[in-house]
Order: structure tokens, then C-alpha cells, then sequence
């Protein structure tokens, strides 16, 4: 089965391939319902803050939401300023 996505930058990503490439012994896969709601905001934003620890204990880690990658392209600005910055977060939408 081939899962793909595309990152929040727009670019598509197969999802065994990134796990492959990151070369993690466990993946971290979470989802969200949808961006700009309050509780998805401060979790994905607690998680990277915490994306040093996951790393080094060899845990890659990935989110998914339904929303479009535009969404998305905004929705990241919102996280950053809670995290202080942000990794990449795909869709399952274009």
C-alpha cells in the first residue's frame, strides 16, 4: 500500500519512504482534526518543543490533518508562536 501526503511546503511525501529516509527506530504519527482550533494548536506545539527529546530516543515524529496544505501554511504561524518553531505537518488534501 502506497500512503501519500503533502507536506504543509506542498510537496508530496509517501509516508514509508520519509520513515525510511528519517531512519528512526519508531515513528510518532498523530493527527488533528483541524487547524485554528485551541487544543490542536498547544498540542502540536508542546510536541515540537519536545521533537529534541523524541530524536534522541530515535523517534520520528509526523502529523497529520485533513486540512489543505494552505490551511495548513497559515494555521503553522499560530504554532510557531507558541512553539517557537515548527517542523512540517501534512494533508491529506491539496
Amino acid at each position: 500500500m502506497k500512503l501519500t501526503s503533502q507536506q504543509a511546503t506542498g510537496e508530496a511525501i509517501g509516508f514509508y519512504e520519509w520513515i525510511n529516509r528519517e531512519g528512526g527506530l519508531y515513528t510518532f504519527l498523530f493527527s488533528h482534526p483541524h487547524d485554528y482550533t485551541p487544543v490542536c494548536t498547544t498540542e502540536l506545539a508542546e510536541v515540537q518543543k519536545k521533537i529534541g527529546d523524541f530524536r534522541r530516543k530515535g523517534i520520528n515524529v509526523i502529523g497529520l490533518s485533513a486540512d489543505s496544505v494552505h490551511s495548513h501554511q497559515y494555521w503553522l504561524k499560530d504554532v510557531a508562536a507558541v512553539a517557537g518553531s515548527i517542523g512540517n505537518v501534512s494533508s491529506d488534501r491539496g
